[in-house]
Parts: structure tokens; C-alpha cells; sequence
């Protein structure tokens, strides 16, 4: 039987991320975003989401900065990369100003949590 999610067998399984504390299937928040419009958001505001966690270099210069990168609001109401780092690091090397993402919402995240 395929999944509502158009995505989930093209992604590893078992991919999660945490925020704010809380576990969420990241498989499962690409695929229900993977239709959805991005914008750009500047990455001189991403900045600091790269202080405390550097991306692997050979991952920022094998990132495809075509695809959109996801962010959320976290509990202090800061702007934050859920999945993209190696991407927005690649685009502040570059000197971009922005970067395409696409905003997860909260009844986004609802729906993917883990339990």
C-alpha cells in the first residue's frame, strides 16, 4: 500500500530531528512539504543557527542549494533550520543574502511528532 506521503521511500528511514524537546519524523514532514511553495529568508538571520553546530565540510560542498531548506519557529520564537544546515551554510560562504525554504507550521508538526 503507498503512503499518503509522496516522498517517504525516497528518503532514509528513520530520520528524526528534535525541537524544542520533542521528537519528529523528519520523512514524514519532507514528504507532507514536499509540494508546498518556498520563499526566501535571509540567511544573515539563519546565521546563528550554525554557532553551536557546524555542518561536515563535505557536506556543505556537496549541498544542492536548489532545494528549499525547512525552518520553524522554536519556543523562544527564533527562526530555525529543522532540515538544511549544510545548505545554508554553503549559501553564507557564497555570500548569498537569502536562501529558498519552506515554513513548517505547528499543525505541521503536529502531525509528524513522534511518540
Amino acid at each position: 500500500m503507498k503512503s499518503f506521503y509522496p516522498m517517504l521511500d525516497q528518503v532514509a528511514k528513520g530520520t528524526a530531528f528534535i525541537l524544542d524537546d520533542i521528537k519528529y519524523d523528519l520523512n514524514k514532514l519532507l514528504s507532507l512539504t514536499y509540494y508546498r511553495l518556498g520563499r526566501y529568508f535571509s540567511t544573515s538571520e539563519l546565521a546563528w543557527v550554525l554557532e553551536h553546530n557546524i555542518p561536515d565540510p563535505i557536506r556543505i560542498r556537496e549541498a544542492d542549494l536548489s532545494d528549499a531548506i525547512l525552518l520553524a519557529y522554536d519556543k523562544e520564537g527564533r527562526l530555525t533550520v529543522i532540515d538544511g544546515r549544510d545548505r545554508l551554510a554553503k549559501a553564507l560562504i557564497r555570500h548569498w543574502p537569502s536562501i529558498k525554504g519552506k515554513l513548517v507550521t505547528q499543525e505541521d508538526l503536529n502531525e509528524v511528532k513522534m511518540k
